[in-house]
Protein backbone atom coordinates (compact mmCIF):
# COMPACT_ATOMS: atom_id res chain seq x y z
CA UNK A 1 0.00 0.00 0.00
CA UNK A 2 1.19 3.31 -0.91
CA UNK A 3 2.07 6.09 1.90
CA UNK A 4 -0.79 8.45 2.81
CA UNK A 5 0.69 11.71 3.43
CA UNK A 6 -2.77 13.04 4.72
CA UNK A 7 -5.96 11.12 5.01
CA UNK A 8 -7.65 8.49 7.69
CA UNK A 9 -6.28 5.43 9.58
CA UNK A 10 -9.37 3.25 10.64
CA UNK A 11 -8.00 0.79 13.47
CA UNK A 12 -10.12 -2.24 14.17
CA UNK A 13 -9.83 -4.40 17.26
CA UNK A 14 -8.27 -7.81 16.59
CA UNK A 15 -11.78 -9.70 17.95
CA UNK A 16 -13.53 -7.54 15.29
CA UNK A 17 -12.65 -9.29 12.05
CA UNK A 18 -15.81 -9.23 10.08
CA UNK A 19 -15.33 -5.38 11.39
CA UNK A 20 -11.95 -5.38 9.58
CA UNK A 21 -13.13 -7.57 6.50
CA UNK A 22 -15.98 -5.42 5.45
CA UNK A 23 -14.49 -1.95 6.53
CA UNK A 24 -11.42 -2.89 3.85
CA UNK A 25 -13.93 -3.86 1.21
CA UNK A 26 -15.53 -0.48 1.31
CA UNK A 27 -12.79 1.89 1.28
CA UNK A 28 -10.55 -0.72 -0.66
CA UNK A 29 -10.97 2.18 -3.16
CA UNK A 30 -10.39 5.22 -1.14
CA UNK A 31 -7.13 6.56 -1.70
CA UNK A 32 -7.21 8.33 1.51
CA UNK A 33 -8.42 6.07 3.90
CA UNK A 34 -6.14 2.72 5.47
CA UNK A 35 -7.94 0.07 7.29
CA UNK A 36 -5.45 -1.77 9.82
CA UNK A 37 -5.93 -3.94 12.74
CA UNK A 38 -5.06 -3.48 15.92
CA UNK A 39 -1.22 -4.84 16.18
CA UNK A 40 -0.93 -4.15 20.18
CA UNK A 41 -0.19 -6.97 22.33
CA UNK A 42 -2.38 -6.35 25.47
CA UNK A 43 -4.33 -3.33 26.97
CA UNK A 44 -3.39 -0.09 27.41
CA UNK A 45 0.47 0.50 27.60
CA UNK A 46 0.54 2.51 30.93
CA UNK A 47 -1.97 2.93 33.57
CA UNK A 48 -4.53 6.14 33.59
CA UNK A 49 -3.22 9.12 35.51
CA UNK A 50 0.58 9.05 34.83
CA UNK A 51 1.77 11.95 33.51
CA UNK A 52 2.64 11.90 30.07
CA UNK A 53 2.85 13.34 26.59
CA UNK A 54 -0.01 14.45 23.89
CA UNK A 55 1.16 10.89 22.15
CA UNK A 56 0.17 9.32 25.74
CA UNK A 57 -3.44 11.24 25.30
CA UNK A 58 -3.81 10.17 21.67
CA UNK A 59 -2.94 6.87 22.23
CA UNK A 60 -5.12 6.56 25.36
CA UNK A 61 -8.49 7.54 23.03
CA UNK A 62 -7.92 5.21 20.66
CA UNK A 63 -8.01 2.10 23.22
CA UNK A 64 -10.97 3.49 24.71
CA UNK A 65 -12.70 3.35 21.27
CA UNK A 66 -11.70 -0.12 20.18
CA UNK A 67 -12.40 -1.18 23.74
CA UNK A 68 -15.76 0.14 23.53
CA UNK A 69 -16.95 0.23 19.46
CA UNK A 70 -14.17 -2.22 18.44
CA UNK A 71 -12.75 0.07 15.90
CA UNK A 72 -10.94 4.11 15.96
CA UNK A 73 -10.51 6.92 13.69
CA UNK A 74 -6.97 8.66 13.26
CA UNK A 75 -6.64 11.25 10.91
CA UNK A 76 -3.18 11.41 9.95
CA UNK A 77 -1.04 14.87 9.38
CA UNK A 78 1.38 16.18 6.62
CA UNK A 79 3.94 14.73 8.79
CA UNK A 80 3.04 11.38 9.72
CA UNK A 81 5.08 8.44 8.61
CA UNK A 82 3.70 5.36 7.63
CA UNK A 83 3.12 2.82 10.63
CA UNK A 84 2.52 6.17 12.88
CA UNK A 85 -0.72 7.90 13.33
CA UNK A 86 -1.23 11.47 14.37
Amino acid sequence: MNHRSRGLLIIVARHEPLVYAHLSQVFADNEHVEVVLDRRLGGRRSPEGQAGSAHDRRQHDVSTSLDRLGWAIVRRSASTSRGQAA
